[in-house]
């Protein structure tokens, strides 16, 4: 009998790693990553040789900002001769500070493997940046976790949208996440403003620090932050159609 192959995750129980490796349990057996440890423990270095895969997620949420700690991490994988298998899950980091973006750059040259949601990602993230000459690259759709999410409601759809302030004859426009570079507000509101429909509203989940938007009595903003899951779910259940205004650039 082979052997499972031992996968040391970013993030052990995050629900991307439920979807993708449980329907692959005996072939696969995940290891933690020593994160609470600092690099020169020699305890840390035990812990890496634990695996014979190092599975990256999000290289930000991991180890922050700080080009050289990321450069560390690396080349200990190196040393110890564990290949990297980095999830593109974002083309560019959560937040827009150049120095995130050379974090990126120091796993894409490292990365043996990566692994893109679709062909249309994995052919922008080639454009953008260089990754190492010998890297594999292929295409696993992102798995859906619907089932791994802690149920909640059922919601009145009326309350819900006086509790934001909104009409419930209408129909609820919305957009949520974190504010990014590539996501353009502004072209959302300035279409909502221009269409005349008066039988749409707008809510705006993710308003950045420096936004600014005129008053208007159909649109409702929040400056972005994390909420609990009954809140985000909340928000879910307002929201009738999903925008993602994304640029291309």
């Amino acid at each position: 009998m082979t052997a499972p192959l031992r996968v040391m995750p970013s993030f052990f129980r995050h629900r991307y790693n439920v979807q993708l490796y449980d329907p692959l349990r005996g072939r696969v057996e995940l290891v933690r990553f020593p994160r609470k440890l600092p690099f020169d423990d020699p305890d840390f270095l035990t812990g890496l040789r634990a695996a014979q895969i190092f599975h990256m997620h999000w290289p930000e949420l991991l180890l922050g900002h700080d080009p050289a700690k990321h450069a560390r991490l690396i080349g200990h994988l190196c040393e110890q001769g564990i290949p990297i298998v980095w999830t593109q899950h974002n083309l560019l980091p959560h937040r827009a500070d150049p120095a995130w973006s050379a974090i990126y750059q120091l796993w894409a040259h490292a990365a043996l493997g990566v692994i893109h949601h679709s062909h249309w990602g994995m052919e922008r993230a080639l454009d953008v940046r260089p990754y190492r000459a010998d890297a594999i690259h292929r295409v696993i759709p992102h798995g859906h976790w619907g089932g791994l999410i802690e149920p909640s409601g059922p919601y009145d759809r009326e309350q819900l949208a006086r509790d934001y302030g909104l009409e419930p004859c209408r129909t609820h426009l919305g957009i949520l996440g974190a504010p990014r570079v590539s996501k353009d507000l502004g072209l959302v509101i300035d279409g909502f403003l221009a269409s005349g429909r008066d039988d749409f509203d707008l809510a705006i989940f993710s308003l950045g620090p420096d936004d600014r938007f005129p008053e208007h009595p159909r649109i409702r903003s929040l400056p972005y932050q994390e909420v609990s899951r009954a809140e985000y779910n909340r928000r879910l259940a307002l929201i009738d159609v999903l925008v993602l205004p994304f640029r291309r650039d």
